[in-house]
C-alpha cells in the first residue's frame, strides 16, 4: 500500500477522473456517460467549493476516486458526506480504497467536521467499510428518481 498516494483533484487530472468516472459507470451499468454531465461535473470538481474528489495514484495510474460534499447543518458543525468511493476492478485489494477512506478521514480532521457519512447497499461495499471499523447507523436512505421529481414537487 505504501505506493499508492491520494490527492485531491487538480485541473490536470481532468481526463485520468473521466476515465475513473466512466469505468465506475460501466461498473454499476449505468452508462454510458454523456458530455454535458461530464463537464458539470469537472466544473464543480475544479469549482473553490462544491463537489470535491480525491484520485489514488500509483505512479501515473489513476486507480480509484472518492467525490464528496461539505454538508450543513451537521448538529454542530460540518460533516463530510462521502457520494462515491470507487476502485477499478485492478485495483481492488491493492490499498487504494482504504487509502482513499483514511486520506478523506484525514480531511475531516483538518476541517474540523463532526463526523464523515456515507451509505451504501452493496454486499462487499459493506463488507469492506466494516472491515475499516465504521460504524454501521440505523439511518434509511430516501431517493427520488428523475421521472417522479415533477409529481414529488407537486
Amino acid at each position: 500500500m505504501s505506493d499508492i498516494r491520494v490527492r485531491a483533484f487538480a485541473e490536470g487530472d481532468r481526463d485520468a477522473f473521466l476515465s475513473l468516472y466512466r469505468d465506475c459507470l460501466r461498473h454499476y451499468g449505468t452508462g454510458p456517460a454523456r458530455p454535458d454531465i461530464e463537464a458539470e461535473i469537472v466544473a464543480d470538481l475544479a469549482a473553490p467549493r462544491g463537489m470535491s474528489a480525491h484520485l489514488a495514484w500509483r505512479g501515473d495510474e489513476a486507480l480509484g476516486f472518492t467525490t464528496w460534499v461539505r454538508v450543513y447543518p451537521a448538529m454542530d458543525g460540518v460533516a463530510i458526506y462521502l457520494k462515491e468511493l470507487y476502485v477499478t476492478a485492478d485495483a481492488r485489494g491493492l490499498g487504494a480504497g482504504r487509502a482513499l477512506m483514511r486520506d478523506l478521514a484525514t480531511t475531516a480532521m483538518e476541517i474540523g467536521a463532526v463526523r464523515l457519512e456515507w451509505g451504501s447497499f452493496q454486499p462487499d461495499a459493506l463488507e469492506f467499510y466494516d472491515a475499516l471499523g465504521a460504524a454501521r447507523k440505523d439511518k434509511v436512505h430516501y431517493s427520488v428518481a428523475a421521472e417522479d421529481l415533477h409529481g414529488f414537487a407537486q
